[in-house]
């Protein structure tokens, strides 16, 4: 198992989503992937863009205005 973190902070959508869909197509099953950002409505296209694309998402957080996603590739 990999872990990778991929942080998001600074950019707006699409962009958080496009660039966790490009780490989980590079990613094995089993691999983790920590998606952290600072743009709310990101969030849930992120969510979407994971159980699209074979992840499932094990956590979830938000404090402020920052989040963390923690996806597993299935």
């Amino acid at each position: 198992m990999v872990q990778r973190v991929l942080d998001t902070s600074g950019t707006v959508c699409p962009m958080p989503a496009f660039k966790t869909r490009k780490e989980l197509k590079s990613m094995q099953a089993g691999d983790v992937l920590v998606v952290k950002g600072d743009f709310l409505p990101a969030l849930e296209n992120i969510e979407r863009v994971a159980a699209q694309d074979g992840g499932r998402v094990t956590n979830r957080s938000v404090s402020g205005d920052r989040f963390e996603v923690v996806i597993e590739k299935s």
